[in-house]
């Protein structure tokens, strides 16, 4: 889903995941105590979604007038427009 251009970032920003579980882990190596850590970032990945989906727009933008310039640098007849 992450190489899907909007979508996938999107859904997954700039971890390209879905989904991510913490773990704590404490003790020694040989007998380690690994404790899974609930409710960490359950907030944060759906927040973190919605901010994507409302900033994508003016993301969409800011690389569009980036390629743009790039372009005019280069030679090539870009309209001469401001948005």
């Amino acid at each position: 889903v992450s190489n899907v251009p909007i979508v996938g970032y999107v859904l997954t920003g700039k971890e390209k995941s879905l989904l991510i579980y913490y773990f704590k882990v404490k003790g020694p190596l040989p007998e380690p105590e690994v404790q899974y850590v609930p409710l960490k970032n359950l907030g944060s990945n759906v927040v973190g979604v919605f901010k994507r989906l409302l900033f994508t727009p003016g993301r969409l933008f800011k690389d569009i007038s980036k390629a743009a310039k790039d372009l005019a640098k280069k030679g090539v007849p870009v309209p001469d427009v401001e948005f």
